[in-house]
């Protein structure tokens, strides 16, 4: 906060907000080892020698296994982990980071009989004012696969009775990326502009 010239003062604000988004488990679902529970945390192949998919609709076992393998190329936590099982919690959701803007400019003096101060207070608020920045900051992001179920469990056709998969469809598509930015109102930055008279 600043005054100048005897009657006027001038306020910049802004405050941060970050945080974790939480964390998940890479699995399969469907019961791939027979306990009776849906979920199981995945192993993470190192190469397309070590997973048998069977065909998902339109998509062959080769479309789904180079796209689970471009998949886990691009997944910082799955790239890192070849050849070895998903940890429970293991993996993250990208850091969220957001900035508030305000700005407000005070015009005063005093007068009247008591020579009472007057103020006239002009004001603008950016929340988000990253988004503003930046269409690409200030923006929470979620799985594209819910809960990171990357892989569904098929039957155990494959040599020596080994599972096999289907790798989950996203909107008819097989999914390229981990991450994709939540579309809503509350996600995109909004100005708003004040003005108040205190006497």
């Amino acid at each position: 906060k600043k005054e100048f010239l005897k009657h006027l003062s001038s306020q910049i604000s802004l405050v941060y907000t970050g945080y974790q988004q939480g964390r998940f488990s890479y699995r399969a679902t469907n019961d791939v080892n027979g306990d009776g529970l849906s979920s199981d945390l995945i192993y993470i192949p190192r190469n397309p020698s070590e997973i048998t998919f069977v065909q998902n609709g339109a998509f062959t076992p080769q479309q789904q296994s180079d796209a689970f393998f471009a998949y886990i190329e691009q997944d910082k936590y799955l790239s890192t982990r070849k050849g070895q099982y998903a940890e429970r919690n293991g993996a993250n959701l990208p850091w969220f980071s957001n900035l508030n803007f305000r700005f407000l400019q005070d015009i005063f003096t005093n007068f009247g009989k008591n020579n009472q101060k007057h103020s006239l207070q002009l004001s603008i608020e950016i929340e988000n004012f990253t988004n503003m920045l930046n269409s690409d900051w200030g923006v929470q992001k979620r799985l594209v696969y819910n809960n990171g179920g990357i892989l569904t469990f098929a039957d155990r056709g494959g040599v020596g009775g080994a599972p096999r998969y289907r790798m989950p469809l996203v909107n008819g598509a097989l999914a390229t990326k981990t991450f994709e930015s939540i579309i809503a109102v509350n996600q995109t930055w909004r100005m708003n502009f004040g003005i108040r008279y205190s006497f």
